[in-house]
């Protein structure tokens, strides 16, 4: 009778378990892609996505998927706790393609930095609007920590402008990684048309 009533109660419990670990699965998810949060940024509002996710919506607007408020490259943080929870919680068969993701998500991430740059080097930056244009390297500067800072010159349209960046920032990228993408945001902005209404 003892082991039978046991068993109810460890039913009971298996029962209540499921809906707490089913919340904690759902909140492990991207809203973008919806799938497991691979390599998690958290915005300025307190949303989590996948980093990838997130700066490809950010090419087509600059407000959080989520509540619409705005963002920017600055305004999100990796977060290396919420990326080792998921893990912890990953089941045998979710492991394959996370790991899948996470190493797609290392070589995107490999890709879009800028290697071996020189003056007069094309390359896409990111402008004060948050929209990726083409421009070029003017002058890199030793600032004695190995980590040259670069002197760049945007021509966009009627807009013409100088910039300062490290060259590790993620303001930078091989030229046309992000400018030969066909995005519309981008071309209305070339019209004069704003881009902060998206």
């Amino acid at each position: 009778m003892f082991e039978k009533l046991l068993s109810l109660i460890g039913a009971k419990r298996h029962r209540e378990e499921a809906p707490v670990a089913d919340k904690k699965r759902k909140r492990c998810k991207c809203p973008i892609c919806t799938e497991i949060i691979v390599k998690c940024v958290i915005t300025n509002c307190g949303h989590t996505f996948c980093e990838y996710c997130l700066e490809q919506s950010m090419m087509y607007s600059s407000s959080c998927p989520l509540c619409r408020k705005k963002i920017s490259l600055s305004t999100y943080i990796p977060c290396k706790s919420i990326d080792n929870f998921i893990r912890s919680q990953l089941t045998e068969k979710q492991k394959e393609s996370y790991f899948l993701r996470l190493d797609l998500t290392a070589k995107w991430n490999e890709d879009k930095k800028l290697k071996d740059s020189k003056v007069g080097m094309k390359i896409d930056a990111l402008n004060t609007d948050g929209i990726w244009c083409p421009a070029v390297i003017q002058l890199k500067i030793d600032n004695g920590e190995n980590n040259y800072l670069l002197y760049v010159h945007f021509e966009n349209g009627e807009c013409s402008y100088d910039e300062i960046f490290p060259e590790t920032s993620k303001k930078v990228a091989p030229a046309g990684i992000f400018t030969a993408k066909n995005i519309t945001k981008y071309r209305m902005g070339n019209v004069g048309m704003s881009t902060t209404n998206y």
